[in-house]
C-alpha cells in the first residue's frame, strides 16, 4: 500500500475485489489490473508498516467489497469491524482455540490478540476454498489480463491485450473475463497417516487411567460403563463420537473413491486420512495439473485403498511409486514402517509407470547412476492385483518375470478354497476372549508340552483343549519352538461351532509373518482338539470336505515358488485379502486332475511330512489305511526320521509345483536364491536336482518314483470325528468318533485294500448356539468363576484311554519313550562337554530330527540339568551346575 496521503478508494474501483495495490506514485492507490487475481473472499490480511510511528491498522485493500463503504472518503466504519460468527470460528481455529474469548468483539480486538507475543507467528486459518476462490469456485475466480505488444505501433488493442488506464475507466470496467483457471497446477503434501476413527481407550483414559491397563475387554468395558454413568462424561463422549460421524458424513458426500464395490461387496478397511487427502488432491487439480504426496505403503497394498488406486491408475496417470522402508529413520516412526512418494497427473489413464520397493535412502531419488526402477504397465497391475489393483513389491526384472508366469498359470487361492470347501477364518481373540483362557502352567507341571499327544489326550479327559497361536506351529509341524501358553476348558468355550470343528483335522495359516523371514506363508495341518488365537486363520468347515484336499493344498502352500509370490505382497501380516489372491497352479487342483498321480503324490507327501507323532496316527490310517512303506518300523513316529529324509520329500514337492507354474530352470533357481535357507542350507541344491530329475523322467514317472503310496487313491470321502470331548447331553456336537486310538477310521479305496466306510454329509449349523449358560460374574469387572484348577494325573488319564497309540502308564508318567534312553545319555554327555546346547547341535551330533532333539532338550530342563536362555532360534540350553 502506498504511503501517499491522497490514497483512497474511487468510485471506479468500488465494484472490484482488490488484492494487489500498485506501488506507483501516480497510481492513486488503485488495484493493479494487470495482475488482478483475487485470492481471498473474506477476512483481513493485517500488515504492519515499517515506520516507527506506524499504527497497526487493517489493510483495507484486502477487505471484500461488502466491507468497504461506497462513499468517496471510504474508510472502515464501525459496522465493518464487527466479527461475524463464521470468521470468529476461523480465527479461533487458526489460533488453536476452541473459540475466541468473549472479549474479542471486533477486528481491532482480534488484531491485538494475534499480535501478542504468544501468538505473533500465528495467522487465521482460513479454509482453502476461501483462500483460493479462483481454484475452488470457478464462477467467482478472477482474471489475470495479459498485455502483449500493447506499446508497439499499430498493435491492435483487444480485450485481452489493451492496457488498462489508471483508475479503471468505464471502458475497462466492461471487459469480459476469460474462462477461469479450473484447479491448481501442482498439489504437493505429506498428508496425515492416521486413521479417522475414535479412540475410546484414549478418551476414557482422560477420566480414569486404569482403563489402559485392563487385561481383558470385559474389564475395560466395565470401567467404561462406570465412567459413562457420569452425565458430563457421557455428554462429552457423545460429542466426541459425533465429531467422527460428522467427518464420515462429509466423506460420504464429497468423495467417490473411499469405498468401492467388487463382486457386489464393498471394500473393507478402516478409513485412512491419507485416502481422503489423495482424492481431494485429484479434485482440485487443473486439467494439466500434477500431485505429489508421501503416503503409507497401504496405498499400494491394502484393500481399503482399492478405490484410490482405481482413481490414480485408471482415471489419472500415475507417474511413479517408490516404496521406502524406514530403516534409516527418515521419519520418526517405527523402522519397519513403509511409505511411498507417489506422483500422478490429472489426465489419465495410466499406461505404465516406474516403481521400486524396499528402498532405504532418499538419496536414491536423486542419484544419476542408480539402478533403473521397474516399470509396471496397467495390464500387469490388473493381472497380478486383480480388481483390487494392488502392487506386487518386486525387486528386479527377474522377480517380475516369475510373478507374471505364476499369475498367468494360477488360480486365486480364495477361489481354490471355495471349490474345495475350505473356509479359513479367525477363532479366539487374544484380548477380547482372554477371560476364557487358563494359563498352561496352572494345569501342567513345568516343562510339560500340552501338544504332546499323550498329554493332550489326558487334558481332554479333564475338559481342556490346547490354544495354538501362530508361533506354536510351522510348515508341516504343530510342534514349533514356542509352547502353547493357554488352555481352554470346554465349559468356557460356549460356541457350538467351535466345538463342532475342533474334532477334525484342520488346515491353519499363520497370520503374523514378514517378507524378510526365512519363510513367509506358514501353513500346517493341526491335530484335532485344538483351538486357535487371532494370529492364526483356521479352517472353519473341515467336516464338509475331504482331509485329502487340505493336505493337497498344504503341499503347494509350503513350496518355495508359492511362498515367493506371497513375499511380494506381504509386509508384516498375511491377511485373507492377500492370501485369497495368491495364485495356485491351475494344473494341480482342477476336478479333472485331482485324482491323477501328481495330485496323489502331493497329498501323500504332505501326509508323510505332517505325521510327526502318535497324535497323527488316525490321520495316517484315514488316508492310507494300514499301509506302511517307510524305512522305519511300522507306525514309528515321525514317519521321516531326519531333516535329510524330510527334505528329499520336500524337494520333490517343490519341483512338481515349480513345473506346474511353468517356470524354467533359470527362473526356479532365481526363486530359490531369494530365500536364506538357514535352517537347511542344502535345500536349493536338492530342489534343483529334483527339478532336473523331473524334467528327465516326466511328471508321471517322477511322482510315482517319489510316492511309495502312488497306487492308493486319494481318500475324497468326508472325514469322521477324530476325538471325543466330554460334553453335556444335547449339545449337538459330534464328539463320538475314532479318536487317536480308533482303529476303524480308515477309508475304502478302490483296489487299495484300505478298509473303512463312507459317512453321509452332516447338516451344517446355520446359527451358533451356546452350549452353556453364561457364567455368573464374580466381580463387577467381569471376572468369572472358573472351573476348579487341578494338576492332571497323567497315569490315571492314560489308564482310561485305549492303549493302542498310547505308551504304557509308566512311560506316560515319565513323558519319555524307553527307546530314547540311549540318546538321552548321549545328550547329557554332550551337555557336560559343551556346557550349553542348541537344537541344531543336538540334531547334528545325534543325527535326529528337530522334534526328537527338542524332546531330549526339554527332558534336560525337566530333570533340572539345564535351563533355557534366549528365545526362538536363539534358544540355548545351558547346563546347571552346583553353583547354580
Amino acid at each position: 500500500m502506498s504511503g501517499e496521503d491522497d490514497a483512497g478508494l474511487t468510485p471506479d474501483t468500488w465494484n472490484l475485489t482488490p488484492t494487489q495495490v500498485s506501488g506507483e506514485d501516480d497510481a492513486g492507490l488503485t488495484p493493479d489490473p494487470w495482475n488482478l487475481t483475487p485470492t481471498q473472499v473474506s477476512g483481513v490480511r493485517f500488515q504492519v508498516s515499517g515506520e516507527d510511528d506506524a499504527g497497526l491498522t487493517p489493510d483495507p485493500w484486502n477487505l471484500t467489497p461488502t466491507q468497504v463503504s461506497g462513499k468517496d472518503d471510504a474508510g472502515l466504519t464501525p459496522d465493518t469491524w464487527n466479527l461475524t460468527p463464521t470468521l470468529r470460528r476461523m480465527l479461533a481455529r487458526g489460533l488453536g482455540l476452541r473459540e475466541l474469548p468473549e472479549a474479542i468483539k471486533s477486528y481491532e480486538d482480534a488484531l491485538a490478540l494475534i499480535l501478542t507475543p504468544d501468538t505473533w507467528n500465528l495467522t487465521p486459518a482460513f479454509p482453502y476454498d476461501l483462500a483460493f476462490p479462483e481454484v475452488f469456485y470457478a464462477q467467482v475466480s478472477g482474471v489475470r489480463f495479459q498485455v502483449s505488444g500493447a506499446d508497439e505501433p499499430g498493435a491492435e488493442l483487444t480485450p485481452d491485450t489493451r492496457p488498462l488506464t489508471p483508475g479503471l475507466t468505464p471502458d475497462t470496467r466492461s471487459l469480459t473475463p476469460e474462462l477461469p483457471r479450473h484447479g491448481f497446477d501442482v498439489v504437493v503434501g505429506n498428508p496425515p497417516w492416521d486413521r479417522m476413527l475414535p479412540a475410546d481407550k484414549e478418551f476414557f483414559a482422560a477420566y480414569e487411567f486404569t482403563v489402559l491397563d485392563a487385561p481383558t475387554k470385559r474389564e475395560r468395558e466395565a470401567i467404561e460403563r462406570r465412567i459413562m454413568s457420569n452425565p458430563q462424561a457421557a455428554a462429552a463422549h457423545a460429542e466426541y463420537i459425533e465429531e467422527f460421524r460428522g467427518v464420515e458424513r462429509v466423506l460420504d458426500r464429497l468423495y467417490t473413491y473411499q469405498v468401492v464395490e467388487i463382486d457386489g461387496e464393498k471394500t473393507i478397511g478402516k478409513q485412512d486420512a491419507f485416502r481422503a487427502f489423495m482424492e481431494r488432491n485429484a479434485q482440485v487439480l487443473g486439467p494439466t495439473g500434477l500431485t505429489g504426496v508421501v503416503v503409507p505403503s497401504a496405498f499400494h497394498a491394502n484393500e481399503g485403498a482399492t478405490g484410490i488406486r482405481r482413481l490414480y491408475f485408471e482415471q489419472m496417470a500415475t507417474r511413479c511409486c517408490y516404496s521406502f522402508e524406514n530403516r534409516n529413520k527418515l521419519f520418526e516412526i517405527d523402522s519397519r514402517f513403509k511409505f511411498a512418494p507417489v506422483v500422478a497427473a490429472r489426465q489419465g489413464p495410466t499406461t505404465e509407470f516406474p516403481c521400486a520397493f524396499y528402498l532405504h535412502d532418499d538419496a536414491w531419488l536423486f542419484e544419476q547412476q542408480r539402478q533403473a526402477p521397474l516399470r509396471y504397465s496397467l495390464d500387469f497391475v490388473r493381472r497380478t492385483g486383480g480388481e483390487y489393483l494392488s502392487l506386487l513389491e518386486l525387486r528386479s526384472p527377474a522377480d517380475a518375470e516369475v510373478a507374471r508366469i505364476c499369475f498367468a498359470n494360477g488360480v486365486p487361492f480364495g477361489q481354490v478354497c471355495e471349490q474345495l470347501g475350505i473356509r479359513l477364518g479367525r477363532e479366539l481373540h487374544m484380548t477380547d476372549d482372554a477371560w476364557r483362557f487358563t494359563p498352561t502352567s496352572q494345569v501342567l507341571p513345568n516343562g510339560v508340552d500340552p501338544r504332546d499327544p499323550e498329554v493332550a489326550a489326558a487334558l481332554r479327559e479333564q475338559g481342556y483343549l490346547v490354544l495354538h497361536e501362530g508361533k506354536t506351529f510351522h510348515q508341516y509341524t504343530d510342534m514349533w519352538e514356542a509352547r502353547p501358553q493357554y488352555l481352554l476348558h470346554t465349559q468356557k468355550i460356549g460356541r457350538a461351532t467351535w466345538l463342532q470343528s475342533v474334532v477334525f483335522w484342520r488346515l491353519a495359516l499363520r497370520k503374523v509373518a514378514s517378507s524378510t523371514n526365512e519363510r513367509t506363508f506358514v501353513t500346517a495341518l493341526l491335530p484335532a482338539g485344538v483351538l486357535t488365537g487371532d494370529s492364526t486363520f483356521v479352517d472353519q468347515e473341515s467336516s464338509n470336505h475331504s482331509t485329502a484336499y487340505s493336505l493337497l493344498l498344504l503341499s503347494i502352500c509350503c513350496s518355495f515358488s508359492y511362498d515367493f509370490v506371497a513375499r511380494q505382497m506381504v509386509s508384516a501380516n498375511v491377511n485373507l485379502f492377500i492370501a485369497n489372491r495368491l495364485p495356485v497352479p491351475r494344473a494341480l487342483l482342477t476336478p479333472e486332475t485331482r485324482h491323477l498321480t501328481p495330485a496323489r503324490f502331493l497329498a501323500h507327501s504332505a501326509l508323510r511330512l505332517t505325521c510327526n507323532h502318535a497324535g497323527y496316527a488316525a490321520l495316517w490310517r484315514e488316508q492310507v489305511g494300514e499301509a506302511w512303506r517307510e524305512e522305519r518300523a511300522p507306525f514309528d513316529w515321525p514317519v521321516l526320521k531326519d531333516d535329510d529324509a524330510r527334505w528329499a520329500v520336500r524337494a520333490a514337492i517343490d519341483a512338481v509345483v515349480a513345473e506346474a507354474y511353468g517356470l524354467s530352470r533359470e527362473q526356479y533357481a532365481h526363486v530359490l536364491s531369494t530365500f536364506s535357507h538357514k535352517s537347511y542350507p542344502q535345500a536349493p541344491e536338492r530342489c534343483l536336482a529334483a527339478f532336473d530329475e523331473l524334467k528327465a523322467l516326466g511328471l508321471e514317472a517322477f511322482t510315482k518314483q517319489h510316492d511309495p503310496y502312488w497306487d492308493i487313491p486319494l481318500n475324497e470321502n468326508l472325514p469322521e470325528p477324530v476325538i471325543e470331548l466330554p460334553l453335556p447331553e444335547g449339545s449337538g456336537v459330534r464328539g463320538q468318533g475314532s479318536g487317536a486310538e480308533d482303529q476303524g477310521s480308515g477309508v475304502r479305496g478302490q483296489g487299495s485294500g484300505v478298509q473303512g466306510g463312507r459317512r453321509g454329509r452332516k447338516a451344517s449349523v446355520e446359527e451358533p448356539t451356546p452350549l452353556y449358560a453364561e457364567p455368573q460374574l464374580a466381580l463387577d469387572l467381569g471376572e468369572e468363576s472358573p472351573p476348579a484348577q487341578q494338576v492332571i494325573d497323567f497315569a490315571a488319564a492314560a489308564e482310561r484311554v485305549s492303549p493302542r497309540p498310547m505308551r504304557k502308564a509308566a512311560e506316560v508318567r515319565q513323558g519319555y519313550r524307553a527307546d530314547e534312553a540311549e540318546r538321552y545319555e548321549r545328550v547329557k554327555a554332550l551337555l557336560a562337554e559343551r556346557a550349553s546346547l542348541s537344537s541344531g547341535e543336538v540334531q547334528g551330533s545325534l543325527e535326529v530330527d528337530v522334534a526328537t532333539a527338542r524332546a531330549l532338550l526339554r527332558r534336560l530342563v525337566d530333570e533340572g540339568l539345564a535351563r533355557v536362555e534366549g528365545e526362538k532360534r536363539g534358544t540355548r540350553y545351558v547346563g546347571v551346575t552346583q553353583a547354580d
